[in-house]
């Protein structure tokens, strides 16, 4: 029989044959025994017999034996008997490990996928393992392990990897057995972050919202810490990797960027951080200011209040838009212009008032309009505090009568009065009698 039985063989018949020598006769019967099965046969007037067994018999056995009751032509009868000896081929199997979570570190540099091919084999065997469409290989030692660190980009895109191995026999049988093993790959962590592109001068009295999104692989109550400034503040994200922050507007003041980070885990524990960041512009406060009116010295002269038109300058500074509208307010009058945006983020602005209104009242109040990039408002003023000169008036204080000679030799009288309105002290006064000054 063959000195091996093959996997082959095991599923079919083997043939047991042999010869029987000395006295026998045609006939005699052989029992072939194989483990705990026997089958029986006769041999052929030459001493041939063969008989046909089931593969499956030599699975873990090592013997065949055959015995012979052999007659003479007296019908005595002598017993025989014989063993051969083979190997009989073990079914064999591959066992394929690695870990269940290929981590985002892992997917870098590769992942060492092992295993155990058991049954019947040589050392030298070619194990080849299958990810998605690409192959890696290596062999087995002598006691069937094998180990090959497989690509981390291969395993990023799939979920599972085929072990298969081409097992030998010392017959150069060959048998091909495969095995399977499922996991997770880590997927790239991303994350962004969301607010108003402006923070308004209401936000810098509140709060503002600040927003995102994780993706890839996270759980649930991962932390995101959201960085303005020298500032951090933290929340968790849901289920659907969704987070949102308030942070208090006024911390906005004098940044320009928000950075948010998360540390994501996946369900083995590996840890993996990833950041975005945003930029907004902040609102400043707006202040305007009005210059001297009318004067440098803030004097409307008599001469400007019979004018039709004294304009009343000033500038803002702060968030605003050129076009912004200012209101002067004077007495129970209201005039109104534009600013025009100038240069260093100043604005200016020249709007008319009739002098006969200046001359009404001693102060101007500057109320002004503010409007940012995203049409948010607000609302400052001002006032300015004016003079207003007076028409001068001068009055002579009742002079008595004189008798000229009277007085003696040279003869003077202090005159006296008033003046009001608007003058200097050291104003000069002239005075006229008949043709003397």
């Amino acid at each position: 029989m063959p000195s091996v039985v093959s996997w082959g063989d095991e599923t079919g018949n083997v043939t047991v044959s042999g010869q029987a020598t000395g006295t026998f006769k045609a006939g005699d019967v052989v029992t072939l025994t194989v483990g705990g099965h026997s089958i029986s046969t006769t041999v052929d007037g030459s001493g041939h017999y063969s008989a046909s067994i089931s593969g499956a018999a030599f699975v873990g056995g090592s013997t065949v034996q055959a015995s012979l009751a052999a007659h003479d032509a007296s019908g005595n009868v002598l017993t025989a008997s014989a063993s051969a000896g083979y190997t009989a081929d073990v079914p064999v199997a591959i066992s394929v490990s690695m870990p269940s979570v290929v981590s985002w570190s892992e997917e870098q540099f590769g992942v060492a996928v092992s295993g155990q091919v058991t049954g019947t084999f040589k050392a030298g065997d070619i194990v080849t393992l299958t990810v998605g469409g690409q192959s890696f290989s290596t062999s087995v030692d002598g006691s069937g392990h094998y180990s090959v660190n497989v690509s981390g980009a291969a395993l990023a895109g799939s979920t599972m990897v085929q072990a298969s191995v081409q097992a030998h026999d010392p017959n150069g049988n060959v048998q091909a057995a495969s095995a399977s093993t499922g996991y997770a790959a880590d997927i790239p962590t991303t994350i962004s972050v969301g607010m108003p592109s402006v923070v308004s001068w209401s936000d810098e009295k509140s709060t503002v919202a600040v927003s995102g999104q994780v993706t890839g692989t996270f759980t649930a109550g991962d932390i995101v810490t959201l960085t303005v400034g020298q500032s951090t503040y933290s929340g968790s994200v849901d289920g659907a990797g969704n987070y949102s922050i308030a942070v208090p507007g006024q911390v906005f003041i004098g940044n320009t960027s928000v950075q948010a980070s998360v540390l994501v885990h996946d369900t083995a524990g590996n840890a993996e951080s990833v950041s975005a960041s945003t930029s907004f512009v902040v609102d400043v406060a707006p202040h305007i200011t009005v210059d001297p009116v009318g004067t440098p010295n803030d004097v409307v002269t008599i001469a400007q209040q019979s004018s039709s038109d004294i304009q009343v300058t000033g500038t803002v500074t702060g968030t605003f838009t050129s076009g912004d509208m200012v209101t002067l307010t004077v007495g129970g009058h209201t005039y109104t212009g534009s600013v025009t945006a100038g240069a260093g983020g100043t604005g200016t602005y020249s709007i008319g008032v009739p002098g006969s209104v200046l001359a009404e009242g001693h102060s101007v109040v500057a109320s002004f309009t503010a409007t940012d990039s995203v049409h948010n408002t607000t609302t400052v003023s001002t006032t300015q505090s004016y003079a207003v000169e007076a028409m001068p008036q001068i009055s002579v204080d009742s002079v008595s009568p004189v008798v000229v000679g009277e007085l003696g030799g040279s003869p003077s009288v202090t005159v006296s009065g008033h003046v009001t309105g608007t003058f200097t002290s050291g104003d000069v006064v002239t005075l006229t009698v008949g043709g003397t000054t």
